[in-house]
């Protein structure tokens, strides 16, 4: 990954976290369009290796993994609203979902990656 690359995703996260703790709702709207903009940087113009059945089958399983995790912090967050433990808004709940599914699925993916299969 080039350094150029590295830099706006982190500053893309950056900006993403401060506006979800800020509750700040154009930092969070700013760190999400330069994090999907890093991404789509990273995926255009890098040599990607080629997707065969390994890597498909990883994927899968980390996805799937995913989705199991963010339901659950759906349900945490929905725990939280109903015995008013925070104050919660529509900005900020979206931010965490989206960041626990950014989060969850690019360990499920590193993690996988290192196994020599999954079962």
């Amino acid at each position: 990954m080039k350094l150029e690359h590295k830099v706006e995703l982190i500053i893309g996260l950056a900006f993403l976290v401060a506006g979800i703790f800020l509750n700040q709702s154009a930092a969070v709207g700013l760190g999400i369009v330069a994090t999907l903009s890093g991404i789509y940087r990273y995926i255009k113009y890098t040599d990607l290796p080629e997707h065969d059945e390994r890597t498909k089958k990883l994927s899968g399983v980390a996805f799937g993994y995913t989705l199991l995790i963010v339901l659950f912090s759906v349900i945490i967050l929905m725990l939280i609203d109903k015995f008013k433990i925070l104050d919660l808004t529509v900005p900020l709940v979206l931010s965490l979902i989206f960041l626990v599914l950014i989060l969850s699925l690019s360990i499920f993916l590193w993690y996988f990656g290192r196994r020599s299969d999954v079962e």
